[in-house]
């Protein structure tokens, strides 16, 4: 069994999937098996944040578009980030 196959198992397994979604490879690569294995099942999570370049917003928004799967961005000011 590939690890592909691993992943899709395991994801199936879950039923729905909420993934944290910058537009990146990584969470790229895992919301696009996850939409393939769970359908409407699954959402990608953006934050937008004045630390995130809108070109990554652009593309994490036009990636979930391309491939039909549900989207939602939540927008974080600096004065809502946690004080350490």
């Amino acid at each position: 069994m590939t690890k592909l196959e691993i992943l899709k198992n395991d994801i199936k397994k879950l039923g729905n999937l909420a993934v944290a979604f910058s537009g990146g490879v990584d969470s790229s690569l895992l919301l696009k098996v996850a939409a393939d294995v769970l359908g409407e099942n699954t959402l990608a999570l953006t934050v937008k944040s004045p630390y995130m370049s809108l070109r990554e917003i652009d593309e994490a928004v036009e990636f979930a578009k391309f491939y039909g799967i549900r989207h939602e961005i939540f927008e974080v000011g600096i004065a809502d980030e946690i004080k350490l």
